[in-house]
């Protein structure tokens, strides 16, 4: 993972993929330097976002001059300290173009709970 606009141009020489965290993935700044380097970017889903948003956040790192996208999904904030997968979301993202990656360890996660 890359938490800073500066980092990602420190670390693309030395690196195959820029990761942005799911709480980064609507900061424009942070995806426009990701994608500027040139690198392969994975741009995690925001439990926040719905599927379909991540479009607008493919489209700001396509529309910096990279087309080498990659999306996560990692479900989504069910309620309070639980996350929960609706499998509808990985037909809806690949819809967008890019490849969709299904990561499972956080969707059976209760952040902050017990």
């Amino acid at each position: 993972d890359v938490h800073t606009e500066e980092q990602c141009a420190i670390v693309a020489p030395h690196v195959d993929v820029l990761q942005i965290p799911a709480f980064l993935s609507r900061q424009t700044d942070m995806l426009v330097a990701a994608a500027r380097t040139g690198k392969v970017i994975n741009e995690k889903k925001g439990q926040f976002l719905a599927p379909w948003d991540m479009k607008n956040v493919v489209a700001k790192i396509t529309g910096s001059g990279n087309a080498n996208v990659l999306t996560t999904e990692r479900g989504a904030s069910f309620g309070y300290n639980t996350l929960g997968s609706d499998m509808r979301a990985l037909p809806i993202m690949a819809e967008i173009g890019a490849p969709v990656i299904f990561d499972a360890t956080h969707s059976v996660q209760q952040p902050g709970g017990q």
